[in-house]
């Protein structure tokens, strides 16, 4: 008789003496700091270097046994400790607008940018001007500039690249588990997007760029029909889009919610899947391009 497969994860415990770790996985000053990458690859090397250096896959791959080893040690505890104060001074310390004399102390900088290469840990990058994006991020970190970097999350980063024995280059995409990268992400109310979306608001000069995909994995032919209703809900600014019908239902949601408080207005301005430009056409992914603005 057949069974139902299922997906299992078991996933280390870390040991009270060594939460923090999570705190620095999850957190991208990592990627300039070379002692915290440092622990990391002491606890395992090897493991280190299978995971891409991604301290969170990396924490949810490594031994227990070696975790409780770690726990014990004084030497790699008293590591541990130097590197978490210098975190603690570096992320305490003030913002301020003292390398930036032309700035009015309530200003912000917005960096807009398609790449950050901060880290092949976080693969949202593809070339050089995506390494300098990341390199401005962290300069204006290091001298605490009220900076916002703006960009886009993409689910297949760079790419893996192959020659084969004609000399061809072949190009190997690999979608990312982003549970696994350093962001935060889950489940929220439409309303609570909203609310965060209102404080961002500063008027008609605002861009808010809210990137999702549609419907996934039908047939070219099924998915317009069902992108099709996703972009009534979405033109007639309904606020009512599923999971199933866009993986980022609530981030369009909390927009749509915007627009209907303050009466702005919808425009599609473009709406095709994967199987109209290259790919298979029996198992696509849909996507739409929505503006929505001061009418």
């Amino acid at each position: 008789m057949r069974g139902t497969p299922f997906r299992l994860d078991v996933r280390p415990e870390l040991p009270d003496s060594l939460t923090r770790l999570e705190e620095l996985a999850n957190n991208l000053w990592y990627s300039w700091d070379r002692a915290s990458r440092t622990l990391f690859a002491r606890l395992d090397a090897e493991l280190w270097q299978r995971v891409g250096h991604s301290p969170k896959a990396f924490l949810r791959n490594i031994d227990q046994r070696r975790l409780r080893e770690a726990a014990e040690d004084a030497m790699f505890l008293s590591a541990l400790q130097r590197v978490m104060a210098n975190y603690d001074a570096y992320h305490g310390a003030a913002l301020g607008t003292n390398h930036a004399p032309h700035m009015g102390p309530d200003e912000q900088i917005a960096y807009f940018c398609a790449e950050f290469g901060l880290h092949e840990s976080l693969p949202i990058y593809s070339g050089g001007l995506g390494i300098l994006a990341g390199d401005h991020c962290k300069t204006a970190s290091d001298l605490r500039l009220p900076f916002v970097g703006v960009g886009l999350l993409y689910r297949q980063g760079y790419f893996q690249q192959q020659i084969d024995n004609q000399g061809r280059q072949l190009a190997n995409y690999a979608d990312t588990e982003f549970d696994l990268l350093p962001i935060a992400s889950g489940h929220v109310p439409r309303g609570l997007v909203a609310r965060t979306l209102e404080a961002a608001w500063n008027g008609p000069e605002t861009l808010i760029v809210v990137s999702t995909d549609l419907s996934h994995y039908h047939t070219s032919a099924e998915a317009r029909k069902l992108d099709e209703e996703s972009t009534r809900s979405i033109l007639e600014r309904r606020g009512d889009l599923t999971d199933e019908q866009a993986c980022g239902a609530r981030g369009v949601n909390g927009l749509i919610q915007i627009a209907q408080r303050r009466g702005l207005a919808v425009e599609m301005l473009d709406q095709r899947n994967s199987g109209d430009t290259a790919g298979d056409r029996s198992r696509v992914v849909g996507y739409g391009s929505y503006a929505v603005y001061e009418a």
